[in-house]
């Protein structure tokens, strides 16, 4: 559940027959995950026996400049933590491991204990605070956003945008065998 002060109005609603890509606000895209099952299914099985050697999936050239316009934008670090996102396709599972920090005057993101701030340099060992595992984007990011915990792991709604995002990519490296790679 996302901090009182930073939850947004409820949404409308659609009818409980309404399938929910069916909104009439949206424009018709690309079909849901629940309509897309059989294709990802499918996917993933021709992907299966080039998944060791399997790249990352490409964003068409216009795309992927506004992608990289939208990542160098200034972000706020959420002072509740950070998540690392991981495929574990031996469990077929997501798995979301929580970090928590705290922030610097320079904006920077400090271990709570020490006072350092976090190298994102390999061989740095934390320990997750916590770790939520899940077959589906959809299921985790339910579990992590919206159960009590007792704590609330994020405090921006950013940082719950981007949340969604990653574990929407890391389903889909999963269902695919495609690389997963953190943004």
């Amino acid at each position: 559940m996302l901090c009182s002060s930073l939850q947004a109005a409820p949404a409308a609603r659609p009818a409980a027959s309404a399938h929910p890509c069916a909104v009439a606000a949206r424009k018709p895209a690309a079909p849901c995950l629940r309509r897309r099952a059989p294709l990802l299914a499918a996917a993933a099985d021709a992907a299966a026996p080039a998944a060791a050697e399997a790249a990352p999936a490409q964003l068409p050239q216009a795309d992927a400049a506004l992608d990289d316009k939208l990542s160098s934008r200034p972000l706020e670090l959420d002072p509740a933590g950070y998540f690392i996102i991981k495929v574990d396709r031996e469990a077929g599972e997501l798995v979301a491991d929580f970090y928590t920090n705290v922030i610097n005057e320079q904006g920077l993101a400090c271990d709570p204990v020490t006072g350092e701030v976090i190298s994102c340099k390999a061989g740095a060992v934390r320990l997750p605070a916590r770790t939520w595992r899940g077959r589906t984007a959809k299921a985790l990011s339910v579990e992590i956003l919206e159960k009590d915990h007792g704590f609330q792991p994020c405090t921006h709604l950013e940082h719950a945008n981007y949340l969604g995002r990653e574990l929407q990519r890391a389903e889909y490296a999963l269902a695919t065998g495609a690389e997963y790679v953190q943004d």
